[in-house]
């Protein structure tokens, strides 16, 4: 599944608001991968149906194509947990705790 905003453009922070992890908790039936391929767009895999390696290899071979290097994004692979409400970071066996932003609340 491919996630970006209504111009396409810079549409991959689309992943961190809060209505859209609800309803993709609720489309992927749990946790899920996020693989940024781009500033523009994120695609969304069910952590059911994908392994790390497979998507660590599937945004190596995406970004050595992106054919303009400022909408490179991230070599990393995302985790959202539903149970803990957090994106994990994830690279080989390491992993790094990332909070999920939350736009409804007051600072």
């Amino acid at each position: 599944m491919c996630l970006s905003v209504k111009g396409l453009t810079n549409g991959a922070v689309a992943v961190l608001y809060p209505e859209v992890i609800k309803k993709l908790v609720e489309l992927m039936d749990g946790d899920f991968y996020v693989v940024f391929s781009s500033v523009h767009e994120a695609t969304i895999h069910s952590s059911k149906l994908c392994s790390l390696e497979e998507l660590e290899n599937l945004l190596r071979t995406s970004n050595s194509r992106m054919t303009f290097q400022k909408e490179f994004l991230t070599d990393k692979v995302y985790y959202y947990c539903r149970e803990e409400d957090k994106f994990i970071m994830l690279q080989g066996s390491l992993k790094m705790l990332v909070t999920t932003i939350r736009m409804d609340e007051e600072n």
